[in-house]
Order: structure tokens, then C-alpha cells, then sequence
């Protein structure tokens, strides 16, 4: 894109039910509506800043870069400066629409220019490619093909779809900043990072997948999360329960919404318990039962990440605050739950050995590998820093790497040091249904909760590496030490691909942000 062009790009809405005050007769339902190109108007900008980033030199370029029409397309303003792949975009996302510095609730960044684009989340409805029984519409990252490594021409502006596949970028990433948690009580639930997205008519319920990941940039030690639908009421929120709509507005863990083929409904559950909320795979998972992995995660097999439970706002029910016959399959039961909120951390290595869900400050560094030379992929991590040396995963049962290899490592350009980005980011599978008359707009509220231990011994941050270049090192070829644990419930094991989505946020004291170019991740 060239600094005196004028680039307008038309985009999807996310197009749910109209307020009942335009609807006068007729039966109307949410619909979050997609031109299958980008979704910018789907969210709604009151509380957001995009702003463009050069991921070279980290400078946020400020100011008045775009401007967005009503129909959801924008235009890059002449006097912004050229970009092209070494730029990206950061939605910033404010308490409200004041924008006041210090109520910069959390950073949503895109990829790299071409594969990302402002404001970071899109749209999309009737993807007929979807998996039997996934619901056809999504809310999803504003990532393309093209650029990937997916034989995409970069010039062809081709999106990403809810179908899309593995490692094409489908998740946006909420980077919960300092300011969620300032001034809460440890052990308490922090302040929310609000998503608004526009809603207008249709003719049924819809369902959509929420393809998300929250991270924790926000400088404390977290254990867990809530999440909210509802929508603002004379300037207040309130849940769907406390505004009577819960019946048309709701979140669903997708049990018991499953399907063997097209409209052939079985009553499986669209996820697994263990998969609501959860780490990486690539650090924590059993390859036997993850079509994408053929090695066990790096740290263990088991899953890492919390339980989740779905409950009524108003009364804390279990399950919800109502319920009638899901439609398609009437044996499964349809909760009205306008609450989903962790309970307890999934029994794993992650929490014994790293305690409760750590912040950036605290994230281990690792050895990555390059294996294909390709900066479209993820690169692999073959040895994580313990405090001391490095150490293979799990399947080696966190055995030191010798010097001869370190040395072999250190000579050779794929392998580099990196903080394990992953470790901080948290994926969440659940859906959004929207009916008719709920208003004309719904909010997606999401609250770190503070962890009552703060405790940071962080053995694994002695005398730790520094990030970039692998440094050679002297001693022993033949070191071979087990230095702790063998395999099984959440240890350190396998193949972790890096996840760096956004972007490393440094001097958080200060509340600044530092764009590193990650490469792409899942």
C-alpha cells in the first residue's frame, strides 16, 4: 500500500437482531452478517483506537491513520507514511469511549501486513465447509491466506473462513493489559475488556463460534477468567438475565450440539471438557487425539489450561437460567447461560511446576528450531531454560542437551532463543447465540481474575539467556542428565510450536508496548 493512496476496502457486519423499538411486526433474529471479506463492522469502535505498527522498530504510529465509514469500510488517510509487510495493526481497547490513558484496558493486534488488517476481528456467516454439527457463522481473527505458506498468491485478498485451516491464524488475541488488574484485592475478579459488535435483522437464532485467545500481559499472576454477554442500559451494563433477554442472547459451551454429518444431529459435544479453556497443544496435549500434532506436547500430554462452567448471571445457577430442546436435536438440551467462568486449573505440570497462570515477566525462555525455513509456520521448541541449563521436553525426560548439540544449535541459523510466548495465552472455545429484538448491539465482557498467590520464585528465570542468538557454549559432549520428572500429567514434553500472536509487551510497570515481528503463530 503507498502513503498517497487512498485504500477503501469493504467489510462484514457483524449483523444481529434490531432493537424491538425499529421493529414494529415480524419476527426478527440476530444475525452477525459477512460479505466473506473483512468484519471491521461487525465491532463497534466507540472504545477501540486502531492504530498502525511498525514491527521493526516497534514505533506505533499515532494519530489520525484511518477513517471508517458507516458501512464498515475504511480508508487509509494520505498523510499515513507507507507500510507493507513490516507493519501490522493494534486495536486498543479503553474502558470506554473517554480513551483515557490510564484505562487502556487491553491491546487486540492483527498479523503482519498482508495477513492482517484493522480492527482485528471479523464476521462470517453460511460457511457451508464447516466441520457436520460447528456452527456456519463465526466471529474470527481479520487474517487472509494469502501469505501463509498456503500457495495464496499475496496479492490475492483471499480471508481466512470459519473453516479454515490449521495455523491460518483464526484466533484474534486480547492482550490483557495492567490496567484490568490496578488496585484489585489478590484473589479477586479484575476490571472487564469490552467488545462491542453491531446486531441487525434476520430470521432465526443464530449460533456463532468465537474463536478467541486471552493473554496475560496484565504484570500479575492470574487464575482464571468470566465471561459476560449483555448490553449497556442507561450507560450501565447489564447481563442478558438482568435485561429479561437471556432467552435470545446466550453462550453455549456447544454441549450436546454436535453432528456425525449435515443435519444429522447426535448429541456429542462440539469440545471436549478439557479443550474450553486451555494452553497451548503444542506445550500440553496427547498427539493421539489432535489430527494437527504427530508429537506429544513439550511440557507434558495432558492438557493445561481450567475447567469451565456455564451459569445464570442473576441467580449463579449451574447451567443457566433457563432452558428449552436445542432445536436441532431435541434429546440435548439448550441452556440460557449468560455467564461462562473458570473453576479450577486443569490437574497439570503447568500449575505444579509454574503455579498459577503466568504474566510476561515470568514466561521461560526456550530453544526454537525453524524446521521448514519458513516464517509463515511455527518454528518448534526443542529445549526450555530451567534455571540452570537447557533441557529437552518431556519425552526426553527433561534430560540436559549436551554441549556438542547446544554448539551444533548455536551454528546454525533455524535455532534462536525466545521467551515461550504460549505460556501466557489462553484459548477459549465457546459460542455466542443471538436471537431476535435483543437491541441493537451486544457486548462480549472478559475479566481476568487476580490469583490470591503472587508468589514468583521463578527458578527458571536464573541466570536466564538472553533473547536472540543461541550462544555456544563449552563443557561435555556426552551430558546426559535427567534432571527431573518423567512423562505424564503436565510435565514439560514434545513438540511446541511457537504461538507468538501478539506482540511482547515490555516495561509493563510503564504500561508500554513493544512490538517484536513474532513469527505468524496458531
Amino acid at each position: 500500500m503507498r502513503a498517497n493512496s487512498t485504500r477503501k476496502i469493504i467489510v462484514s457486519a457483524v449483523s444481529l437482531a434490531l432493537s424491538s423499538m425499529f421493529l414494529t411486526t415480524g419476527v426478527q433474529a440476530g444475525k452477525v452478517s459477512s460479505q466473506y471479506v473483512t468484519g471491521y463492522d461487525a465491532l463497534m469502535l466507540d472504545n477501540i483506537t486502531i492504530k498502525l505498527v511498525n514491527a521493526e522498530t516497534r514505533e506505533i504510529l499515532d494519530g489520525n491513520i484511518f477513517t471508517f465509514d458507516l458501512d464498515g469500510s475504511y480508508t487509509l488517510n494520505p498523510a499515513t507514511p507507507a507500510f507493507g509487510d513490516g507493519y501490522s495493526f493494534v486495536s486498543e481497547i479503553y474502558k470506554d469511549s473517554n480513551k483515557l490513558p490510564a484505562e487502556l484496558m487491553a491491546r487486540l493486534g492483527s498479523k503482519d501486513w498482508p495477513i492482517g488488517e484493522p480492527a482485528g476481528v471479523k464476521a462470517v456467516n453460511d460457511d457451508a465447509a464447516v466441520r457436520a454439527g460447528d456452527p456456519v457463522n463465526c466471529l474470527m481473527a481479520t487474517s487472509y491466506l494469502n501469505g501463509l505458506g498456503l500457495n495464496v498468491p499475496v496479492d490475492e485478498r483471499r480471508p481466512t473462513q470459519c473453516s479454515s485451516q490449521f495455523q491460518s491464524h483464526k484466533r484474534f488475541k486480547i492482550s490483557m493489559l495492567p490496567a484490568t488488574v490496578a488496585g484489585v484485592a489478590d484473589g479477586s475478579l479484575g476490571k472487564p475488556i469490552e467488545l462491542t459488535f453491531k446486531v441487525a435483522n434476520d430470521a432465526t437464532t443464530r449460533a456463532y463460534q468465537v474463536f478467541s485467545k486471552i493473554n496475560n500481559y496484565t504484570g500479575k499472576r492470574l487464575s482464571g477468567f468470566k465471561l459476560e454477554v449483555g448490553r449497556y442500559d442507561g450507560g450501565v451494563f447489564k447481563t442478558a438475565k438482568e435485561l429479561g433477554i437471556e432467552d435470545k442472547l446466550f453462550i453455549s459451551l456447544g454441549m450436546g450440539e454436535g453432528a456425525t454429518g449435515a443435519g444429522t444431529y447426535d448429541g456429542r459435544n462440539l469440545f471436549d471438557p478439557d479443550d474450553l479453556a486451555t494452553f497451548s497443544f503444542g506445550l500440553f496435549g496427547d498427539a493421539d487425539t489432535n489430527e494437527n500434532f504427530d508429537i506429544d506436547g513439550f511440557f507434558d500430554d495432558a492438557r493445561a489450561g481450567f475447567n469451565v462452567e456455564q451459569i445464570c448471571s442473576e441467580t449463579g445457577t449451574l447451567n443457566g437460567c433457563g432452558s428449552m430442546p436445542f432445536s436441532e436435536f431435541p434429546a440435548t438440551t439448550s441452556y440460557f447461560t449468560d455467564v461462562i467462568q473458570s473453576t479450577t486449573a486443569l490437574p497439570c505440570y503447568y500449575q505444579t511446576y509454574f503455579g498459577d497462570w503466568l504474566p510476561l515477566e515470568l514466561v521461560p525462555k526456550g530453544i526454537f528450531w525453524d524446521d521448514d525455513n519458513n516464517e509463515s509456520t511455527d518454528p518448534i521448541l526443542v529445549a526450555v531454560w530451567d534455571g540452570g541449563k537447557w533441557v529437552r521436553g518431556n519425552a526426553d525426560l527433561f534430560a540436559e542437551v549436551p554441549a556438542d548439540v547446544l554448539n551444533a544449535w548455536a551454528a546454525d541459523p533455524l535455532y534462536f532463543v525466545d521467551i515461550i510466548e504460549d505460556m501466557m495465552n489462553l484459548s477459549l472455545n465457546y459460542i455466542v447465540k443471538v436471537g431476535d429484538d435483543i437491541g441493537g448491539d451486544f457486548v462480549i465482557r472478559v475479566t481476568p481474575r487476580v490469583a490470591a498467590d503472587q508468589a514468583q520464585p521463578a527458578p527458571w528465570l536464573t541466570d536466564a539467556p538472553a533473547v536472540g542468538d543461541l550462544e555456544p557454549v563449552s563443557g561435555d559432549d556426552d551430558t546426559d542428565t535427567d534432571t527431573g520428572g518423567g512423562g505424564g500429567g503436565c510435565a514439560i514434553g514434545g513438540d511446541a510450536r511457537f504461538d507468538p500472536v501478539l506482540p511482547a509487551l515490555l516495561a509493563m510497570g510503564l504500561g508500554l508496548f513493544a512490538w517484536r515481528r513474532f513469527k505468524p503463530g496458531k
